[in-house]
């Protein structure tokens, strides 16, 4: 719902009431004032009416559950922006879908943890992290095939290329059904992050293709030791598409294609971009 005049959550609720004894399947509710830094809306608790609501986009509000909530039985595709939520509302929210296939969300910085072990059908996650470090932000993900990541740390804006590892937010082992996976922001210059990624293709042996972009310039890379690199039990059977971007830092790179050449028997696509700054493309091969 796209309006450019102020909106009550009288009126709000009152649509969306409407909407729903008309059986809608697709909602968006966009609060487009938080990005003015105007406060968040509640969330309209009609919306827990609509028992044939397939889709539902929401953003800038501030999300609780009522404790009589029975679920959204039909919904299939879930996308949470930058929303606030009331403790637990998230995962019972989540419980209540025992249909959902597709998630999308926002973390806020304070979150802690996520268990979606009652996301039974959940095969499609997307996530953007925006804090420091956690531990087990995600726990459980019962056969997901598709993830993509993307986070970044508080102290990003403070510090140049502070990241939150990718290993406090989801272990490996729980990745075993994956088949696509893309990884944003990754610091490609901390060993311990490409380690991650590692010991992630060899959980994942379904996994079909790869995505994996980083954009650091600047900083030094730590070295890799190579027999934590070495594997030739082609782990990576089904692999058949990698893409990866860095910035101007690339040795861990081509380690990690080493790995990824040396055990994927399928491989058909291999896209390596770097992305030189002058200083930087001076320094690799001066």
């Amino acid at each position: 719902m796209f309006s450019n005049f102020l909106i009550t959550n009288e009126y709000l609720n009152k649509w969306i009431l409407f909407l729903s004894r008309r059986g809608i399947k697709n909602i968006v509710l966009l609060n487009c004032g938080t990005f003015n830094r105007l406060p968040h809306m509640k969330m309209p608790f009609f919306v827990f009416s609509c028992q044939e609501l397939t889709h539902f986009r929401l953003s800038g509000f501030n999300l609780s559950v009522p404790p009589n909530f029975d679920g959204l039985k039909s919904l299939r595709v879930l996308h949470l922006g930058c929303n606030r939520y009331e403790l637990g509302s998230l995962e019972s929210l989540i419980a209540g879908c025992p249909l959902l296939e597709e998630l999308n969300i926002i973390f806020p910085p304070d979150a802690k943890s996520i268990c979606l072990k009652n996301a039974k059908n959940l095969i499609d996650l997307s996530l953007t992290v925006n804090q420091d470090r956690v531990s087990g932000l995600i726990k459980s993900l019962p056969k997901i095939q598709r993830l993509d990541i993307e986070s970044y740390g508080n102290k990003v804006r403070k510090q140049h290329h502070f990241y939150l590892l990718y290993a406090d937010i989801i272990h490996p082992s729980q990745l075993i059904s994956l088949k696509y996976l893309e990884l944003f922001t990754l610091n490609m210059n901390d060993r311990g992050e490409v380690l991650y990624i590692v010991s992630v293709l060899k959980s994942a042996s379904n996994l079909v293709e790869l995505t994996i972009q980083s954009n650091n310039y600047d900083g030094v890379e730590e070295p890799n030791q190579s027999e934590e690199l070495e594997c030739n039990s082609c782990c990576l059977s089904q692999l058949q598409t990698v893409r990866i971007r860095v910035g101007g830092r690339f040795k861990n790179a081509m380690s990690l294609i080493r790995f990824i050449l040396a055990n994927s028997s399928s491989l058909k696509t291999l896209t390596f971009k770097v992305g030189f700054g002058i200083r930087i493309l001076m320094q690799q091969f001066c």
